[in-house]
């Protein structure tokens, strides 16, 4: 369940209860770009690709599920990878926050984590749980990463 304040932000992204968006170019850049789309991580594009946010408040900074830009800055083998290798499953690029500093990946078994390179932490079990802790600024575990 998303948190009042999380409902509150997407709102002002332009997402609204019930949102679902045609995701064949999010698909094809994902592809282009050598990620592996779960449905987990479709689901969520459906709902909330697309979505950005910019706040003047030093606490939220950017936040953006604009997959046609971010994918072409983030290297996949991270997720296909060593990401993949640590937590036991496949995890697909959905979004950044904290001024693009970290991507948001959603795993097959829905779980968001935050990363960048060598960083790793679980945002939330599911993916609403993960939104709020983006939104709501929690403290997150890291996960140290298997490198082989």
């Amino acid at each position: 369940m998303l948190s009042k304040v999380t409902e509150e932000i997407l709102t002002k992204m332009g997402w609204f209860p019930s949102r679902e968006i045609k995701i064949d170019k999010i698909r094809a850049t994902l592809n282009q770009e050598k990620f592996i789309l779960n449905d987990k991580a479709e689901l969520f594009l459906k709902e909330f690709g697309g979505l950005s946010f910019e706040s003047k408040d030093e606490k939220y900074c950017y936040v953006s599920f604009d997959i046609d830009y971010i994918a072409k800055t983030v290297y996949s083998g991270w997720a296909n990878d060593v990401y993949a290798l640590t937590i036991g499953e496949q995890m697909c690029l959905v979004g950044a926050y904290d001024n693009y500093l970290l991507e948001v990946m959603i795993s097959e078994s829905g779980r968001m984590y935050g990363a960048y390179d060598g960083y790793l932490t679980k945002l939330g079990e599911t993916a609403y749980e993960g939104l709020n802790a983006i939104f709501e600024k929690k403290d997150t575990p890291n996960i140290d990463l298997i490198l082989e």
